[in-house]
């Protein structure tokens, strides 16, 4: 009997449980079928709407990328044509340069000539009674 008593107490001590267990648990309601439907509506119009903004993201990465690649290449091009500016740059300062030295040689030359030609017509002028006494004789 002491058996069947000590079974009885644990018998009820897991009812008890049982029943605190249950009454701690809320109910479910039964869901209303029209909000059934409705929230399966706005679930699928979310899953839609989150699948259009997952693609958009995607074009957008796409494009975003298509965009540093071409700036990546008006970057190069930029780099280019500053080395080239440079160049060009360089080039006219040496032609420049050796422009100043043709024209100071031109104007050394004028010069000489010049002076060249005072020295012929000095001797033209020394030689000219000569060759009119030379040529009287």
């Amino acid at each position: 009997m002491a058996e069947i008593s000590a079974l009885e107490e644990r018998l009820a001590a897991a009812l008890e449980r049982l029943d605190v267990a249950l009454h701690a648990t809320p109910a479910r309601p039964v869901a209303d079928p029209e909000d059934v439907a409705r929230l399966q509506a706005q679930r699928d119009a979310a899953l839609g709407t989150a699948e259009s903004a997952v693609a958009e993201a995607d074009s957008a990465r796409a494009e975003m990328q298509s965009l540093r690649a071409a700036l990546a290449a008006e970057t190069q091009a930029a780099e280019q044509l500053r080395e080239r500016y440079e160049t060009v740059k360089q080039q006219k300062d040496t032609q420049a340069e050796h422009i100043r030295e043709l024209e100071a040689t031109l104007q050394a030359t004028v010069e000489k000539q010049a002076s060249d030609r005072e020295e012929l017509d000095a001797l033209i002028a020394a030689l000219e009674p000569l060759v009119q006494e030379h040529s009287h004789a």
